[in-house]
């Protein structure tokens, strides 16, 4: 990894130690291949730029470790345009390919096409079908707050995209627009300290009001411009 480079927050990065890179590459362009994923792979840099039939972008890096992490290479995905929660599913495949927790690449395709919420009907969703739905809001809005914290111009513009677009009823579905907007709302009592899943959108609402309040302290209204 470059001196100078960060890697990508949260989950979308993860270290797969006593494993090759041409056996993690060989995994990753299988994935690709079997989800018609457009890839430009440059293989000087290791890397490859994808852009999936859903109009998401993003790109797949790997690195050799140092130190502690020499043993072994560190998967970095990270997101560029396009939906969240498409990316959100794409993300998770990758890393259960790359960390071999599938036995087969058809099973992780099938494993992450399933949570699939466009595909899932808006109304009478199962018990099962709820707790899933959760669970997906859950690590999507771990994901937002993950991009939160950096504190940068381009993670937040990403962090506000995936807002968007898990509120969005038409592209998430009434059920996880509800229930992110549910989480959001949610003030964990006034105890900021807390960092459990109960309380992320609160979390998450802290950092807006923050960045909020920095943007009105930078553009200050003139008073030519009330009327």
């Amino acid at each position: 990894v470059p001196r100078n480079y960060a890697l990508a927050w949260g989950f979308c990065t993860a270290f797969i130690p006593n494993t090759d890179g041409n056996i993690i590459a060989d995994r990753m362009q299988s994935y690709l291949r079997l989800q018609s994923i457009h890839a430009i792979f440059n293989k000087q840099h290791a890397n490859a730029f994808c852009k999936s039939m859903d109009r998401v972008t993003f790109r797949i890096c790997l690195f050799s470790g140092r130190g502690d992490y020499a043993h072994g290479v560190i998967v970095e995905v990270r997101r560029y345009s396009g939906d969240s929660l498409a990316f959100f599913r794409y993300r998770c495949a990758i890393m259960r390919i790359v960390q071999a927790r599938e036995l087969s690449i058809e099973k992780a395709v099938v494993k992450a096409n399933s949570k699939r919420v466009n595909a899932l009907p808006l109304l009478s969703i199962d018990v099962d079908d709820k707790e899933e739905h959760r669970y997906l809001c859950k690590l999507a809005l771990e994901d937002v707050l993950c991009l939160l914290k950096k504190d940068q111009h381009g993670p937040l513009l990403l962090a506000m995209q995936s807002l968007c677009n898990l509120t969005d009823a038409a592209k998430s579905g009434n059920f996880i627009a509800q229930d992110a907007s549910i989480r959001l709302l949610s003030d964990c009592n006034g105890d900021k300290k807390l960092l459990n899943a109960e309380c992320t959108g609160g979390m998450i609402m802290e950092h807006l009001k923050k960045c909020l309040e920095t943007y009105q302290q930078s553009t200050p209204v003139q008073n030519d411009e009330i009327i």
